[in-house]
């Protein structure tokens, strides 16, 4: 995955029945911005949830924020 974007097809994204939350750190440096809306975009119902100021280690950079954002997605 740190070469390439994973790979997981559309009818297998569209066929997940459970809540989902796609999150990623607004200066991710190993997954593509654009990765992360497809997925968003092709569950059903996903949330997508893009932390500000964080890579892809946002738990590690900024813990506050993304035990918000996990918490605020929980509580739904």
């Amino acid at each position: 995955m740190w070469r390439t974007q994973p790979n997981f097809g559309k009818q297998s994204l569209q066929s997940l029945k459970v809540a989902a939350a796609i999150s990623d750190g607004d200066h991710d440096e190993i997954i593509k911005l654009e990765h992360t809306k497809r997925l968003a975009s092709e569950i059903p119902g996903a949330q997508l949830l893009i932390q500000h100021g964080v890579s892809h280690f946002a738990m590690l950079q900024d813990p506050r924020q993304f035990n918000k954002v996990v918490i605020d997605f929980l509580n739904v």
